[in-house]
């Protein structure tokens, strides 16, 4: 592998990056280290990243397929042109399979680049069976769990507190793979956590930190996986219990968890698997006017709904109601699946 490419191999499927800029290369390795690949071979998506000014080009309105606060979008042909009100540029291929993405600053490049390759990822694990889901799952005792809240709903936190102090593997703090047979995929990514959060270790240890300005969600500090490289789980592992996280309304300091019926876990599903809001899939990437597209996509949806409707008939739903003290909440879903056999009918 030559020093200014990344190659990544992702149940099969790889990307390959290339950039004249090293740093940009070494935070895309970081990122994604689980997937890393010294493989030679064709790649099925290829992305090239430049710190350097956006080329300018005139398109007429015809051509415009979306525009927001953010970014303009025009479709031309298999191409996609977006601009960035940041000044940044994205070009996407369709027809031979690779972006290009332009920013003058390097954060942004960093973060452009990581959203083409979660949003090429989710398009290429859709083809081969894995459908993502917004969830943290981990591995206990050869028994997957998953644990389903929303955005900001303390799933990262509870994943450092269980990584920190009990015998679990990581499959996912964020996005989980799950096929047809209800087995979980490892799809660990760097860990994001807002300033003032506690790290899952002192000061001192800096090696797997990063800072990282979001334009949208503002700063946040990046843990790389490769810090709990002993504790990520390797293999895909059948899917046993299922919890809906919850914020006690009321205060509560103390975690607790009661079994719940299946239309709270149809809602949650809808939400986060069969919809995937809160999966990293780019609306300006992914939407395209062709009917073969629009075929594509109400496939998946259907396959997503039949695996929705598997879990619901298989799994009994737990919440867990999240208290204000995460070691706690840890310490009782650990107590829980200790003592319960398994939430499988």
């Amino acid at each position: 592998m030559r020093p200014e490419e990344v190659l990544l191999n992702i149940y099969g499927r790889t990307i390959q990056i290339f950039s004249q800029n090293e740093r940009i290369l070494e935070e895309i390795r970081r990122d994604f280290s689980f997937f890393l690949s010294g493989e030679s071979k064709t790649p099925d998506f290829t992305v090239w990243a430049y710190l350097d000014s956006i080329p300018r080009k005139r398109f007429s309105p015809f051509y415009l397929l979306m525009k927001t606060r953010y970014f303009l979008c025009y479709e031309i042909g298999a191409v996609k042109h977006v601009y960035y009100s940041f000044g940044d540029y994205v070009r996407y291929d369709y027809k031979r399979n690779f972006a290009e993405v332009y920013s003058e600053d390097l954060s942004r490049l960093h973060e452009l680049v990581y959203m083409v390759l979660r949003s090429k990822i989710g398009e290429l694990m859709e083809e081969i069976g894995l459908h993502r889901i917004h969830a943290l799952a981990f591995s206990y005792r050869k028994k997957g769990v998953l644990f389903i809240a929303p955005m900001r709903g303390g799933k990262t936190t509870l994943a450092l507190s269980l990584l920190k102090s009990f015998p679990i593997k990581l499959l996912s703090d964020e996005v989980p793979l799950l096929d047809s047979q209800s087995r979980l995929y490892p799809f660990p990514l760097r860990i994001g956590i807002w300033p003032g959060n506690s790290l899952p270790f002192s000061s001192g240890e800096h090696l797997n930190i990063r800072r990282f300005q979001n334009r949208k969600y503002g700063e946040k500090i990046l843990i790389d996986i490769d810090f709990f490289k002993d504790k990520v789980e390797k293999n895909p592992i059948r899917l046993s219990y299922v919890f809906i996280g919850k914020r006690s309304k009321n205060g509560e300091e103390k975690c607790s968890i009661r079994k719940t019926n299946l239309f709270v876990l149809l809602h949650v599903l809808i939400v986060n698997l069969i919809l995937a809001i809160g999966v990293c899939q780019v609306k300006e990437y992914f939407i395209k006017r062709s009917l073969w597209d629009f075929r594509k996509k109400v496939s998946i949806v259907l396959t997503r709904v039949y695996l929705c409707l598997k879990i619901i008939v298989n799994y009994t739903p737990f919440v867990v109601n999240l208290g204000s003290d995460s070691q706690n909440n840890a310490q009782t879903i650990m107590d829980f699946l200790r003592t319960f056999p398994h939430s499988k009918m």
